[in-house]
């Protein structure tokens, strides 16, 4: 295993032998050497020879021997942070813009959607289950009226499609990190590898961004993306962040494309370190929360109309209920499938974390 910390990008890779275990597995242990940290990392093999020639690299190309552009993201390891913020595409995001006014593609463009699946000579093209659950919503570049329909029907095609996320205010979160998880295909079609995924930020309402992800190699598969944003500077604008996620058809740019274009977003999430200083004082929520004991039904109002994950943990440590508030105000709770007992109610966001016991009484 080649591993460093994904801020160090012009370090070389520490190495860690694995060693062999029952069957095909091997194992050893990860010593962090920064905590927090976002660690990249890929597996090499080697060859049994004095030579110990590096045979084969997973994921595949993600040797940090590759340039960037043609290189395949590594893996990644998040140490010592902890969600605050997650979006799964499962509900209605009216922050977020699935394509934006005047983009130049003609077709393939973003949309909020249970992904159709694309295959072209029994290769898979689009996905058909999103990252989540594999049978929700993800966005998703344009659906096919079906899976059986022509495969180029829906990719991306005439230029780019962008999809936004809203402004995030992260400026009392100490450490922000990002995470997504992307599909990208472009390694199907008359001329393959010529059409680029890019992935940017800005903290100034777009008057300049920063490319954090950006490839023309595809990964036929749905693959996590990790960045920290004070890895762009210590004094970046934190209460100003917003993505855009962009998947082109690059005929427009000169570059003789031909490519079947398809591309996925999911379970974006925002962590912060996994410590109480991570956010302002956690008594920042200003939460109601009633009935409590309550039967089938809890209301839980906030006192803004910011983004909250709920979550609701039996006395075994198990998640038997987990939802957002989609930005609104008030909302109702169905309890009404939870057993009678104790739990403890967890609501999160980035003004800071509300922690309460909870019982159920039908």
């Amino acid at each position: 295993m080649l591993y460093r910390l994904k801020s160090q990008a012009i370090v070389p890779h520490d190495t860690l032998i694995l060693n062999p275990q029952s069957g095909l597995n091997y194992n050893n242990v990860f010593n962090k050497t920064q905590s927090p940290a976002v660690y990249e990392y890929y597996l090499a093999v080697t060859d049994n020879s004095t030579l110990q020639n590096i045979s084969a690299y997973a994921p595949y190309r993600s040797s940090s021997k590759i340039s960037t552009l043609q290189r395949n993201i590594p893996y990644f390891t998040v140490v010592d942070y902890k969600p605050l913020i997650k979006v799964d595409f499962e509900s209605a995001l009216p922050d977020w813009k699935f394509g934006l006014t005047g983009e130049s593609a003609t077709s393939g463009k973003w949309i909020q959607a249970l992904p159709i699946s694309s295959t072209t000579s029994g290769a898979l093209v689009q996905t058909n289950k999103d990252h989540t659950t594999g049978t929700g919503k993800c966005a998703v570049t344009g659906n096919g009226t079906s899976a059986t329909a022509p495969v180029g029907s829906a990719d991306v095609d005439g230029g780019s499609t962008i999809l936004m996320s809203p402004v995030f205010n992260l400026s009392n979160i100490q450490d922000p990190v990002v995470s997504y998880w992307r599909w990208f295909s472009n390694s199907q079609g008359t001329n393959p590898r010529k059409d680029i995924w890019r992935t940017l930020v800005s903290f100034n309402n777009w008057a300049s961004s920063i490319q954090i992800d950006r490839t023309y190699e595809p990964d036929v598969s749905w693959r996590r993306f990790v960045v920290r944003l004070k890895d762009f500077g210590a004094n970046v604008n934190l209460s100003n962040v917003q993505f855009r996620f962009i998947a082109v058809d690059s005929s427009v740019s000169g570059i003789n494309g031909g490519s079947l274009v398809e591309a996925a977003v999911d379970d974006f999430e925002i962590y912060g370190p996994a410590y109480p200083e991570s956010i302002n004082q956690l008594t920042n929520l200003n939460v109601s929360i009633a009935p409590n004991p309550a039967d089938d039904i809890i209301n839980i109002s906030f006192d803004d109309n910011e983004l909250y994950n709920l979550s609701i943990t039996n006395l075994h440590g198990q998640i038997v209920k987990s939802m957002d508030n989609g930005k609104i105000n008030q909302i109702q709770v169905n309890t009404q499938n939870l057993a009678s007992g104790l739990y403890t109610l967890q609501i999160t966001g980035l003004k800071g974390r509300l922690t309460q016991k909870l019982l159920i009484q039908h």
